[in-house]
């Protein structure tokens, strides 16, 4: 076998796959037991080959069959010792309101406008006026200004509130608690004040470590007092893996130009040291060795010894970045493949990406499902295989015609570029092409300029890292030059903007699209491998193409073709915390949109980042109807980012706009978008498809007659609240109203009954009076609320009410997001806990 890691890495791969969907059982064990006797007794006894497997195959099998179990049996390992915690971790304490927390910062701090991030390896904690030891790790977010804090430093945190990490818990939404408890973080909390942070030691960590942060430490800040912004935070995110005062639109910006991955430091990166190091160090070395060292020995010929030399800086460029996964996942690459190049063996390159891999995995196993894993592996094979296919080009050409001349001929007759960029726009186009399954899959984007961007920005890229790198290490010895450094940082960075801009104005530069299915995506791969692959002597290429093609057409229009009719209306309460969204799917595939949550911060949007992945993972590209019930920001904030990444038929509100604090150019968005902007009238009773009808309630205008001007009433009073029928089943949606509309509703309103009750107002106990539950008598009684919420929402004596009237209770904040499933005589609920259990 010429690369037997390959077929190694595969076979672990696939073990970690089947441990983390099946762990590893006794009968199974025992199953895998036999296997491997099995295939020992076939090596080592003289049996004929006709009775059992070839002696050729066997070894291969029980080679392959080896790493497969060990993967499987480490995931399983994993799942187990992870459902364990001693008594004193801060996975297993249950905490009060406040306490004060003492522990060592284990990790540098994280500055962002408004906060700093700190990562605390716990010690002890006083909570009810005692103290006891605690184990495990902390973030703690700390607001306004505060001292400078190092790595290493144990500090004493005063009334600190402490919760567990879970995020937004959606159907095919982000793990949050997942993706922090693979970090070891358990616990989550924040003061107001960096003066309730003592410092009680600064001699802990390792001094190189701690050295080496206090260098960063400088270096950002150098970079903060000299440079605009957002140029700014480009640099520090490309340079120094500092992301926390990119803004959104920086973001959003590289990610419609397909250049997010130069905001993440990556591979791409490392290489960008490692080259900029042997470029210059390179001419040194042969100057020394020609005018000099004239006996050097061989193996220290210049061109070696600098790509040895460029371990060091690669390894200190790492740990000053952070160290990180995604950063030590792009050091042990680029080291394995500066290896490579000095034995002189460039055919390996799958090898060493196998090896990368298998350390990573060995390592950190979990890591197979990172993102960041995934893209850089795919774009690193994706370079890789067509190198290949261009050094198999080389080859081809005879002794007297190399294969340089042979790419400029294919070059010059295409006379759109010069032949020594031939090669260069086959990798950039390959590892775009290799990468968008990813992007689609996971960011549901795919830019269609990625390519031509990659290659203009690229060699940018490549001089911004080094020379941001020579400006902050100027720094620390003087300030003029470092500062002239940075201002041609400023201006390539200018244009790196300018360009990206450019790039994103092109027409149909980037699309937002559905998860693609898996389907589609080998589909895709296949086709474009046999694509790339393609030789006229073997037909296979050909056909497999053609095959490819086809299932990737047919899975294409599957996806995207309208959709019939299942018979079934799915209503979805979507977690987003203290705030309401809910999704319905008609049965003929109509949707709409009641409310979209909300949240108080700039760098999330609940709309883009929270409740559109579940949609686009539902396969829908459009939202036919969108209802914001009333003004209220957690109800309302989330409509911005969903009008820019889906198709809009109607907006429907309550008629009170002025009091809508929509973003400027909202109703232009929504006008462009084709929506029809108006207000739902009180009794308006329309049908949806398949029988579902649709009644408005909007009280407004009768509450003002009853009790007093409207511009007194409260605006949760002023909620729409809608009823939905279908069939047997009902639902009663009834945004934030309180007792007055509960009353008018309870006392006028016809056929309030319903099955299911989105709970009024979070559960507040200013809403779901008795009267009114009487008058609804739910079956079940859904209340959409943010976890540990400073309301005290929901109120136990609601919770006591609806417990009363024998009606099923289910809460975002403890099940997630809740699916409830109908045909109009009978219905079913699942729940986001209920999936994860």
């Amino acid at each position: 076998m010429k690369q037997p890691l390959i077929p190694l890495v595969v076979s672990y791969i696939l073990g970690i796959l089947i441990g983390t969907i099946y762990p590893l059982k006794l009968v199974l064990l025992f199953f895998y037991v036999g296997i491997g006797a099995l295939l020992y007794i076939i090596l080592i006894l003289p049996l004929p080959r006709f009775l059992l497997l070839n002696r050729k195959v066997a070894p291969l099998l029980l080679f392959l069959f080896l790493p497969l179990v060990s993967g499987q049996a480490y995931m399983t390992f994993l799942s187990i010792y992870g459902q364990y915690y001693p008594t004193n971790h801060l996975k297993s304490l249950s905490f009060p309101y406040r306490l004060d927390l003492e522990g060592r910062l284990y990790a540098p701090s994280e500055k962002f406008p408004k906060k700093t991030s700190l990562y605390l390896e716990t010690s002890r904690v006083w909570a009810g006026g005692s103290e006891r030891p605690v184990i495990g790790r902390a973030r703690i977010n700390a607001y306004g200004p505060m001292d400078n804090l190092g790595l290493g430093d144990k500090v004493i945190i005063r009334g600190v509130k402490l919760y567990p990490p879970k995020g937004f818990r959606n159907f095919y939404g982000f793990d949050y608690q997942k993706y922090m408890a693979q970090k070891g973080i358990y616990a989550l909390g924040w003061v107001k004040e960096g003066s309730r942070i003592e410092v009680v030691d600064r001699e802990g960590g390792n001094y190189i470590f701690r050295g080496i942060a206090q260098l960063k430490t400088r270096m950002l800040s150098f970079v903060e007092r000299y440079s605009p912004q957002p140029q700014g935070a480009i640099l520090k995110a490309m340079v120094l893996g500092d992301k926390g005062f990119l803004d959104r639109g920086t973001k959003q910006l590289f990610r419609d130009a397909g250049i997010a991955h130069l905001l993440v430091v990556s591979g791409l990166h490392v290489g960008f040291v490692a080259l900029a190091f042997i470029v210059l160090v390179h001419p040194l070395l042969r100057f020394v060795r020609f005018h000099f060292l004239a006996d050097w020995p061989y193996v220290l010929r210049p061109r070696k010894l600098a790509i040895g030399l460029s371990l060091f800086p690669i390894i200190f460029y790492s740990l000053l970045v952070g160290g990180g996964y995604a950063t030590l996942r792009a050091t042990i690459t680029a080291l394995v493949f500066l290896l490579i190049l000095l034995q002189d063996r460039p055919k390996d390159l799958y090898s060493a990406t196998a090896f990368a891999a298998l350390l990573l995995l060995i390592w950190q196993p979990y890591g197979l499902f990172d993102p960041g894993f995934q893209l850089s592996f795919v774009a690193v094979l994706a370079i890789a295989h067509i190198i290949s296919r261009i050094s198999s080009a080389y080859k081809k050409g005879n002794s007297t015609q190399r294969a340089e001349n042979r790419l400029e001929d294919k070059a010059n007759s295409s006379g759109l570029f010069p032949a020594f960029l031939f090669p260069y726009i086959l990798v950039a186009l390959f590892t775009s092409l290799a990468t968008y399954p990813l992007t689609a899959y996971y960011f549901h984007q795919v830019s269609l300029v990625a390519p031509l961007a990659n290659m203009a920005i690229i060699p940018l890229g490549s001089v911004v890292v080094p020379l941001g790198l020579a400006a902050c290490g100027a720094a620390l010895v003087w300030e003029p030059l470092a500062q002239i450094l940075l201002q041609v940082n400023i201006l390539i960075l200018s244009g790196i903007l300018y360009l990206a801009k450019l790039f994103i104005s092109l027409p149909g530069a980037s699309w937002r699209i559905p998860t693609p299915s898996l389907l589609s995506m080998l589909a895709f791969y296949l086709l474009l491998f046999t694509a790339s692959s393609y030789k006229k002597a073997q037909r296979v290429y050909l056909w497999s193409a053609v095959f490819a093609g086809t299932v990737l057409i047919i899975s294409l229009l599957a996806q995207y073709l309208p959709r019939g009719e299942d018979g079934l209306l799915k209503v979805t309460f979507l977690d987003v915390g203290e705030g309401d969204a809910i999704f319905i799917k008609t049965p003929y595939g109509k949707t709409m949109m009641i409310d979209s949550g909300g949240i108080y911060s700039d760098t999330l949007d609940i709309g883009e980042d929270v409740i559109a992945p579940f949609i686009w993972n539902q396969g829908f590209t459009g939202i036919d109807h969108m209802v914001a019930t009333h003004p209220d920001r957690d109800h309302i904030q989330g409509f911005s980012g969903l009008v820019k990444n889906f198709r809009v038929n109607s907006f429907w509100h309550n008629g009170d706009r002025k009091a809508y604090h929509f973003p400027e150019g909202f109703e232009g968005l929504i006008s462009r978008r084709g929506a029809n902007y108006s207000a739902l009238k009180d009794k308006h009773r329309f049908l949806g498809d398949h029988g579902v009808l649709i009644q408005v309630f909007n009280l407004r205008e009768a509450l003002a007659k009853e009790s007093g001007p409207e511009d007194q009433l409260r605006d949760n009073n002023k909620s729409l609240v809608i009823k939905l029928h279908y069939g047997r089943i009902s639902f009663l949606f009834t945004a934030d109203i309180e007792e007055l509309a509960e009353g008018y509703l309870a006392g006028r309103a016809k056929g309030l009954q319903s099955t299911v009750l989105k709970v009024p107002h979070h559960g507040s106990r200013s809403s779901s009076s008795k009267k009114f539950l009487e008058k609804v008598n739910p079956e079940v009684a859904v209340i959409s609320v943010g976890n540990h919420n400073p309301f005290g929402h929901p109120s136990p004596a609601v919770i006591e009410r609806l417990k009363e009237l024998g009606a099923r209770i289910y809460r975002t904040d403890q099940h997630g997001s809740i699916q409830i499933t109908t045909n109009g005589q009978d219905y079913s609920i699942q729940t986001y806990t209920e999936l994860q259990d």
